[in-house]
């Protein structure tokens, strides 16, 4: 449990665990949790003649580049059952067209476009 917040969306905490605040009226405070397991999305450039990437992180998102792999993980907040990523971004070098990711390594054509932001869910 990272807190408490009155909003029931809420993915931050607006008062934290084990803080004393002093409440002036009737006022709702909802749980925020986070499922630390977390998700993961790999996006593996699979050559890099033709084209390079670069990864940005959405919010609640913790993403990075690692050789020729980019890694994206999400977070589950207040039991949702999936979370979202952002692909990474892909550019094509000189001669070379980009079309973007596929979960098929051996495709000819893509399932998400370069930074298409991505839901993940788990079970």
């Amino acid at each position: 449990m990272i807190g408490w917040n009155t909003s029931s969306t809420a993915k931050t905490a607006g008062v934290k665990v084990n803080t004393s605040m002093g409440i002036s009226g009737n006022t709702t405070y909802y749980s925020i949790t986070k499922d630390t397991r977390g998700i993961d999305a790999l996006f593996h450039l699979t050559n890099t003649d033709y084209a390079t990437m670069t990864i940005t992180a959405l919010s609640n998102t913790e993403a990075e580049v690692i050789g020729d792999t980019g890694v994206t993980i999400c977070y589950k907040y207040n039991g949702e059952s999936n979370c979202k990523v952002k692909a990474p971004k892909l550019t094509g070098r000189s001669g070379a067209t980009v079309h973007g990711w596929s979960t098929n390594s051996s495709s000819t054509s893509a399932s998400f476009e370069s930074e298409a932001t991505i839901t993940l869910s788990s079970s």
